[in-house]
């Protein structure tokens, strides 16, 4: 028998499997054993799935309790909560505009979504880029494109 599972960088539960490994070996007949791997053995689970451990303990999952202001990480973006819920399958971050806003780490300026209502408009002051420029929101609750009315150009 082999355990699969652990994070390698969970130190706490790599002692508490050892320790049950120990325990469950002194139980078992003569010549019968069970072994955990060892860390240079692991693949992390979010090497697996292509993403980093911070974005792997935040990524998006059903049946999870999300708080206003929480961010998730779902197929490559990052997402804010916009409203508390209990999530489910089919309310994915980009098909649930009402739950989730794209979020753009600190110190990054992402490109400029159409939003579709109030619950994800741009505020004063938020920056995107559009048409190969950046610009910077002049209005509250701003709708709309760059260009046409409430942004200006930023160097």
């Amino acid at each position: 028998m082999r355990i699969e599972r652990i994070d390698p960088t969970n130190r706490d539960l790599r002692d508490t499997v050892d320790a049950l490994v120990v325990a469950v070996n002194s139980l078992l007949p003569e010549g019968e054993s069970v072994t955990a791997p060892r860390e240079e053995t692991l693949e992390p689970p979010w090497e697996k799935e292509g993403m980093t451990k911070d974005q792997y303990l935040i990524r998006w999952r059903s049946g999870q309790v999300y708080a206003v202001g929480e961010v998730v990480f779902h197929q490559g973006e990052y997402y804010e909560v916009t409203q508390a819920h209990t999530s489910q399958a089919g309310w994915e971050p980009p098909q649930a505009p009402a739950l989730f806003t794209v979020h753009t780490p600190e110190g990054e300026v992402s490109a400029w979504v159409q939003p579709e209502g109030s619950h994800d408009a741009y505020a004063l002051g938020d920056m995107v880029t559009h048409n190969g420029q950046t610009w910077q929101s002049t209005a509250e609750a701003n709708v709309w494109e760059p260009g046409e009315y409430g942004w200006e150009v930023v160097d």
